[in-house]
């Protein structure tokens, strides 16, 4: 999808641009538009997407063909203002939701639309934007750096190669991908130590080539940041709200392989938890209220560190965004 398409941004066209993100920015500012890490938009009064909003649609084709965009950068956008905002109840509000981040969490719900050249092609921008992440998760000052294995590391680094050949249009051997999401299956294993759990997954999640995996990187991105959040708030826990969390993270791996046994695939979620109780009870603790509450009451400590990370994050797309170059349309 990514990088196979050229698109055009608002059609070429600057009063395409101004009417769409004026939409937009009029709705948001009316606390009438959130940011969601998917294509939402009805006509009921009820809750909408700032994308959603910006095409008036959540039928991906027609988001694709009104606005000139690929669909997995705006949700992805969004996708990382949602990860730093809280949402609560107010009837005062005209959807009855209030919205709350720091300032710059805030300001990028428009800041990347403003940042759009009329007529540029983004469709690589979520590509590049993912060989940025893994490095960064990759890197050895990465705040859960202790947390990944080598032969994790090992099979990430090979990704990092696999992505930037591709983004050079370099072929890469379909054979070269399965040797390589089999290894990093492998790597993921390792049950010694449940924080590692998270860069286990992400890079297992994303040993597929890169241009197609855009499309389905926001969920991938919005998992492995809630885990950091996890890790983040987990000091501030008390010793048996953290061993609690623990075990969640222990019995959430269970339920995964569990997904992943093709006999055991189709099967709903509370079908595979009521096949282990154990499991069930450490995945079930985690999410009782009370514990919830003692955790969301403990997460204002670790949001600088939370904050930081989104913030890089939003830079890192907005100087994709700028840098994007034009389709040959509109450059000639």
């Amino acid at each position: 999808m990514s990088g196979l398409t050229q698109y055009c941004a608002f059609k070429g066209d600057p009063a395409h641009k101004a009417e769409m993100v004026g939409r937009v920015r009029a709705r948001w500012t009316e606390g009438r538009a959130f940011p969601l890490a998917y294509l939402k938009w009805r006509t009921d009064g009820g809750m909408v997407s700032l994308s959603g909003t910006l095409a008036e649609t959540q039928v991906p084709h027609e988001f694709v063909e009104r606005t000139g965009l690929p669909l997995e950068l705006a949700t992805l956008c969004e996708g990382v203002v949602y990860a730093g905002v809280d949402f609560s109840e107010d009837k005062s509000k005209p959807a009855g939701l209030a919205i709350s981040g720091s300032d710059a969490t805030m300001a990028f719900a428009m800041k990347w639309l403003d940042a759009i050249a009329v007529g540029a092609d983004l469709g690589d921008v979520v590509p590049r934007f993912m060989l940025g992440f893994l490095s960064g998760v990759l890197a050895r000052d990465f705040v859960m750096a202790p947390h990944v294995r080598p032969a994790v590391r090992a099979c990430g680094e090979r990704i990092l190669a696999l992505w930037e050949r591709e983004m050079r249009d370099e072929p890469v051997a379909p054979k070269e991908w399965r040797t390589l999401r089999a290894d990093a299956m492998r790597a993921a294993e390792d049950d010694s130590d449940p924080w590692s759990y998270a860069a286990g997954e992400l890079v297992e999640s994303l040993a597929w080539p890169v241009r197609g995996l855009a499309p389905e990187f926001v969920a991938i991105f919005q998992l492995f940041m809630k885990e950091v959040r996890q890790f983040l708030v987990a000091p501030f826990l008390t010793s048996e709200d953290r061993d609690i969390l623990m075990k969640s993270l222990v019995g959430l791996r269970e339920l995964v392989r569990a997904q992943r046994d093709p006999e055991l695939s189709q099967l709903p979620t509370e079908t595979l938890l009521d096949r282990d109780p154990q499991t069930k009870q450490a995945v079930t603790a985690f999410m009782h209220a009370d514990v919830q509450a003692r955790f969301n009451a403990t997460r204002p400590q670790a949001q600088s560190q939370s904050d930081s990370l989104l913030h890089r994050h939003m830079q890192s797309l907005q100087r994709l965004i700028e840098t994007a170059g034009p389709t040959p349309s509109s450059a000639a």
